[in-house]
């Protein structure tokens, strides 16, 4: 794209010397100008993954902040302005962000440096006024162009529609626009006072403004995606339907660099998900006004954890945060007259009290037909006594959410058989990390059958089974995408709710000895 602006001034400035009289051009001479750099650093999808993640070999599978800030201040230096931007679901997920509300991460994003954030559906997770809260906390400006309040029809308060950033005489417009798909990708009570404004006519509107108060570039910061299944609703379809976006910095469908390619002459960047790269976009402005933009991201796998020194005053903070947390998870949600069995033995081949909390939980947090989640997210015991938030996250460490979809009952079938231990030759039944933990339902099936062929009966509710009837069905993020390979469950997402730990400490709040009770209750899988 080509903006005159700088081209337009230099043009005038001559005119006003040769109106002016004689003049010596030696002394009056212009100098020549320069290209403008602009290096934009951005992030997205974290889900508060704030540690660097290492795999076994020592090399980076996720930054985390500590080392993000390292390669920040690195490559922040022979450019004339950085700008650090995220694109959205970052203050939710892991215990670490849940435990205060987001607050841990946002403290973490200041002592970073972040300019600007887009809410992603899950940082409305607290609520929706909770989320400009958190920004400020961020020292983020927090762009929401269309994020509106249903009653006025304005910008909700605490967002802005955009931001005007200048670098000499050069401006770089940033405007920001959040999923509709928010309205049911977070619990809907979160939400009930927002809409979510077509992306598209909200981006005509957006870049119209900013070229009229004189912007040299344009960015819109999207929590949009890629995915089919959101429609219209996506930074392509945005950028393939409004001229003037130079760049587009995208989150929400977790979409690898390279699944990108310029649209209508925008760049869309994105960074996967958990910082497994850290977007880094060089943006050119010659003096004719000319815009070049060029995405480099780097990817933490092409580094190990000893070649970036974490950032001392975030690795500080870190600590600090950690320290702060031993009390809050100290605390003491409700009192177990038994012993909750996680033991990886027993939740991979069969149900146990803890696996039946676990999935009345679900129910009780989403108001679905069945839940059904997997026995190898549980990875812990909870002794006889006093129950506490520390606990609770030890047996669910992942920070995996609660999303539902619809399944006929052949797809539930076959998720419930997909889940479904078998003898081995030494009689004992198989471990499964995928094996069926589930509420709502009763099962009995023979392990002495062939996979694929072990239910003998199934009921729902206290009702069979029906093959064609449709139901709602509570599970985790990861296996709604096919995680252990839970194909039948990658499903459009109808509802998503709050992490699974969190699902629990709710349900022991609310229901105690009536949800611990409900746990030493029926059998629900039986084996023939």
């Amino acid at each position: 794209m080509n903006r005159s602006k700088l081209t337009r001034l230099f043009a005038g400035f001559t005119a006003a010397l040769l109106t002016a009289g004689t003049l010596s051009l030696g002394v009056f001479a212009v100098p020549a100008q320069e290209d403008t750099q602009i290096r934009i650093f951005h992030t997205n999808d974290v889900h508060s993954r704030y540690d660097a993640s290492v795999n076994d070999d020592g090399t980076l599978s996720g930054f985390g902040y500590a080392r993000m800030k390292t390669l920040v201040d690195t490559y922040s230096q022979g450019v004339d302005k950085t700008l650090v931007f995220d694109a959205g679901d970052t203050f939710h997920g892991q215990p670490f962000a849940t435990l205060n509300r987001g607050l841990s991460i946002a403290q973490l994003m200041d002592v970073v440096g972040y300019d600007a954030v887009v809410a992603g559906n899950h940082d409305f997770n607290y609520g929706a006024s909770r989320t400009p809260t958190l920004a400020r906390y961020a020292g983020a400006t927090l762009l929401g162009a269309n994020v509106l309040n249903k009653d006025t029809g304005t910008v909700l308060k605490g967002f802005t529609a955009n931001k005007m950033y200048r670098v000499g005489d050069v401006k770089i417009g940033v405007f920001g626009l959040s999923t509709p798909e928010t309205a049911y990708k977070t619990n809907p009570l979160n939400v009930k006072q927002v809409k979510f404004a077509d992306p598209v006519s909200t981006a005509k509107k957006q870049v119209q403004a900013l070229e009229e108060r004189g912007a040299d570039v344009i960015i819109c910061i999207a929590h949009l995606g890629i995915d089919q299944e959101s429609g219209t609703a996506v930074s392509t379809n945005v950028a393939a339907k409004v001229d003037g976006i130079d760049l587009i910095i995208d989150g929400h469908s977790h979409s690898t660099p390279n699944e990108y390619q310029p649209v209508n002459g925008t760049v869309i960047v994105s960074c996967g998900e958990y910082m497994a790269y850290l977007g880094m976009v060089d943006i050119t402005v010659a003096p004719d006004g000319t815009v070049t933009v060029e995405s480099n991201p780097l990817k933490a796998s092409d580094y190990t954890a000893d070649e970036i020194a974490p950032d001392a005053a975030v690795q500080a903070k870190i600590d600090a945060i950690k320290k702060g947390q031993e009390s809050k998870l100290g605390q003491v949600v409700a009192t177990t007259p038994v012993a909750l069995d996680g033991e990886r033995a027993h939740v991979r081949t069969g149900e146990t009290n803890l696996s039946r909390l676990i999935t009345s939980a679900m129910l009780a947090e989403t108001g679905a037909d069945v839940a059904l989640t997997n026995g190898g997210g549980i990875r812990a015991s909870i002794d006889q006594g006093p129950i506490t938030v520390g606990e609770v996250q030890n047996v669910l460490p992942f920070g995996n959410y609660i999303v539902t979809i619809k399944l006929t009952g052949k797809d539930l079938r076959a998720a419930v058989e997909h889940g479904l231990p078998g003898y081995q030759a030494d009689g004992t039944l198989e471990q499964l990390g995928r094996m069926s933990q589930f509420a709502g339902m009763e099962v009995s099936y023979d392990p002495a059958r062939p996979q694929g062929s072990r239910i003998l009966s199934i009921t729902v509710n206290g009702k069979p089974l029906s093959e064609t009837q449709t139901y709602l069905v509570a599970t985790n993020d990861f296996m709604s995408v096919g995680g252990d390979d839970y194909t039948m469950l990658n499903k459009p997402v109808v509802n998503e709710f709050c992490a699974l730990d969190e699902a629990v400490i709710n349900y022991l709040n609310d229901s105690g000895s009536e949800a611990l009770e409900q746990a030493e209750g029926a059998v629900r899988l039986a084996a023939a």
